[in-house]
């Protein structure tokens, strides 16, 4: 499998890597001040990257995937066809 920038892995739709608030409300965790995504973590596969994320002060992990939607037929003519649904 390709490997890609563990970095890449963990950005919003808009290509910005994630907040840390993001870890923070969806692990129900009150502070996260960094997170580290190491590169032997990663995997990227046909459809989806994955990375292991840890988690600082706390040493928390959590393993985040992402979808590649340019690989997913329906996903290339949702972006086509209907746009706007892709940015939910």
């Amino acid at each position: 499998h390709e490997k890609i920038p563990a970095v890449d892995v963990i950005q919003d739709l808009d290509g910005l890597p994630l907040p840390t608030s993001y870890f923070e409300q969806t692990m129900d965790i009150d502070n996260v001040e960094y997170y580290t995504c190491p590169q032997k973590d990663a995997f990227s596969g046909f459809m989806s990257h994955a990375c292991r994320v840890y988690l600082f002060p706390g040493k928390q992990s959590a393993f985040y995937k992402s979808i590649v939607f340019a690989n997913l037929s329906h996903a290339r003519e949702k972006k086509r066809s209907s746009p706007y649904k892709l940015v939910r």
